[in-house]
């Protein structure tokens, strides 16, 4: 995004609790990922209320949402569209600048689209997750099932291999296991 609207800056918020969350950041101090401000404030805050568009082109210290001593308190100017996220949260993606900078329309379309786009990323990554987890894990007990074990030994085996470290693997089997489940139920077990 940054890139695409020749940017300085770039974060990504995630509303919940009551909160605004700084979920990633480019051109900014890393730290400030897992900040948090209440809602409505900052340029992500606004968007965020009307869901809609909002934008700065003036001296701001918080024009990407943040205090006055924040990494992004230089920012000039700034950008920010709301993002529909594929669990149904409201998420905002902002741009800023650390120059005076005039934004136009086609500014505010392209970030738009770049938002779509990459809501829609963040849905497919979610679901790959999903899918990889419901793939590897007994639904029943949330443990590894066979395919899940297996590559974790694997992974456990590859390393080995680099690093020369031993692995040892113990495994074992209880006998008449199934009355401690039909007994005291699976998560007991």
């Amino acid at each position: 995004a940054a890139k695409l609207l020749d940017a300085d800056m770039a974060a990504l918020y995630r509303q919940g609790d009551g909160r605004v969350t700084v979920e990633a950041v480019w051109g900014l101090n890393p730290d400030a990922v897992g900040c948090s401000m209440p809602q409505g404030h900052g340029l992500a805050g606004k968007v965020l209320r009307d869901s809609a568009p909002a934008w700065t082109e003036h001296e701001a210290r918080d024009v990407l949402g943040t205090r006055p001593n924040s990494p992004s308190a230089h920012a000039r100017a700034g950008l920010a569209v709301p993002m529909l996220t594929s669990g149904g949260d409201h998420a905002v993606l902002a741009v800023g600048y650390e120059r005076p900078f005039q934004l136009m329309p086609q500014h505010v379309e392209r970030l738009q689209a770049f938002a779509e786009l990459a809501a829609s990323a963040f849905a497919n990554a979610d679901a790959y997750a999903r899918a990889e987890h419901a793939a590897r894990t007994d639904a029943l007990t949330g443990c590894r099932n066979h395919a899940g074990f297996r590559a974790v030994v694997e992974a456990h085996l590859a390393r080995e291999k680099d690093s020369r470290m031993p692995v040892t693997i113990v495994l074992l089997d209880l006998n008449h296991f199934k009355a401690v489940n039909d007994t005291h139920g699976h998560p007991v077990g």
